[in-house]
Formats: C-alpha cells, structure tokens, sequence
C-alpha cells in the first residue's frame, strides 16, 4: 500500500531571497508555490516499470550509476529526491531506479505526474535532464528525433504546405526551447533525419561526428544530386529539342541505312561462328 509523505522544501537553490527571483520571473511564484504542495508517495518498485521512450531517452553513465549504487547500500533511498513517473513508467530517475533494483531496495519514493499525453511527458524529461549535464550532440539529435516523432503536427514536415506554413517555424522553436539548443541545430538535426543516409546519421547517433559536420555532408551531397539532376535534365530536353527540329521521314531514313549496314555485319558474324562449331 502506497504511503503518503508531506516534504516541505524550504529556501531555494540559487541563493538569493525568494522575493528577489519572483521579482525577476513571474512564472516563478507559481513554480514555487506548485513545489511547495508537492506530495510524494511511497511505493513497491516492482509497481514501477521501465519504457521507451524514456528507458534510453539519455545514456546512463556507469560512474554515476556505481556512485548511487554505493550510496544507496550505506544510505538507502533518498526520499528527498523521488522517482518521476508517469502512469507507472518512470520517465526521469532512471539511473536512481536500476540503482534501487541493484541495490536490493523495496521501496522507493516517487512522485506521480499528470501529463495530458506522451508528448508532455518527454519535454519534462528533456527539460530536466538537459539542466544536469552537458548535452551532447548525439544526445540532442536523439531528442529532436524522438520528439519529433512523438510530437502531433497538422501535416508532414516534408511537406511543401508545412514547409510554407509558420508551423516549421513554431515546432523548430519550441523543440529548441525543450532540448535546451538553437532553433537552428534543430533544423539541421532535421535535415540529417530527411535526408541524410544511414551512414551519416548512424555516425551522428554514435558521437563520430557533430551535427554541424554531418549537415554539411548532407548537403553537399545534395548540391551534388540536384546539379547531375539538373544535368540529365538539360541533356533530355538537348534531344527532345533535336528531334523536334528533325524531319521524321529523315530520321527514319537515317535509321533504315544504320539497319542495313549492320545487317551484312551480323551475317558475316554468323558465317564465321558456323565454321568455328
């Protein structure tokens, strides 16, 4: 059965008097006071469950894995610090979660959420995790990846009435926004997605390349395709040109007389595979 514990979390974390930060962020009071009411439960972790996408939303480090682990044998769980979880999916702590498991821990506290949908859910993943590390470019294309494919549209970003609609514009920017990133290395994380080939984007995913070097890569090759498109294009239109600026009756002429002198050709050929055999 769940237990119910009432934490009250005084003063904040940046050191200046709370009537001072309010001052400098309107939202922040309504941040606090949210903090304050904050009720966190005790539960069985065999209640809980790990799923993608947040289970590899964000590579867990071993170091700080042993570190918990470690602390958690002496200390055992810090109720202080809950598991975030959303319909019994643990969708931040997921580090301090395998460290419970390993550490032989019953019970855990967590702290459930009520998102509207998945897609709320991973921006508060994102959101929080972004402001612990130094997100690196794997991670960041990862994230807009997984976004992107989680996040509802009214119409396929490929598309030419997406593309001409203020819609890239506001999606770029609020997935910006969540990850933590310029609106532009979004946007360049999505080209290597559209039309980047497995190698490169593999090669991003794996920490090879940045994103920066991937997009040019990607659209280098696609000046190259769309200059040798554009070549075989002139070269098609060269000869509709030609054909249409050319009598027919000549061109047919022309053919006849290509057919006839190839004719005593082949049958010499004949002749002398006949002999051979």
């Amino acid at each position: 059965m769940a237990k119910k514990l009432s934490i009250e979390k005084k003063g904040n974390f940046s050191g200046l008097p709370t009537s001072d930060i309010i001052k400098k962020n309107k939202n922040l009071k309504t941040q606090i006071d949210e903090l304050r009411k904050k009720s966190i439960r005790l539960t069985h972790i065999s209640e809980l469950r790990q799923e993608e996408p947040f289970k590899s939303l964000f590579p867990i480090e071993d170091k700080v894995l042993q570190g918990i682990l470690a602390d958690m044998k002496e200390n055992g769980f810090d109720n202080s610090k809950p598991i975030d979880v959303w319909k019994g999916i643990v969708i931040d702590g997921n580090t301090r979660f395998n460290a419970a498991v390993m550490a032989g821990i019953k019970e855990v506290a967590v702290y459930d959420h009520k998102f509207r949908n998945q897609e709320e859910a991973l921006e508060y993943a994102v959101h929080n995790q972004r402001d612990r590390r130094n997100i690196t470019d794997a991670e960041i294309y990862k994230c807009v990846e997984i976004l992107d494919n989680r996040r509802s549209r009214g119409g396929d970003r490929k598309s030419e009435d997406f593309k001409s609609s203020s819609e890239l514009l506001i999606s770029r920017e609020k997935t910006a926004q969540t990850i933590g990133t310029s609106a532009a290395k979004v946007q360049k994380a999505r080209t290597i997605q559209d039309h980047g080939d497995k190698k490169t984007i593999n090669a991003v995913k794996q920490g090879k390349i940045s994103i920066n070097k991937a997009y040019t890569q990607v659209q280098e090759k696609r000046k190259k395709n769309k200059q040798n498109s554009n070549d075989q294009n002139n070269e098609m239109c060269k000869l509709k040109i030609f054909i249409c600026r050319n009598d027919k009756s000549k061109l047919l002429h022309e053919f006849q007389v290509l057919k006839s002198n190839v004719k005593p050709i082949m049958q010499q050929i004949s002749k002398i595979i006949k002999n051979i055999f």
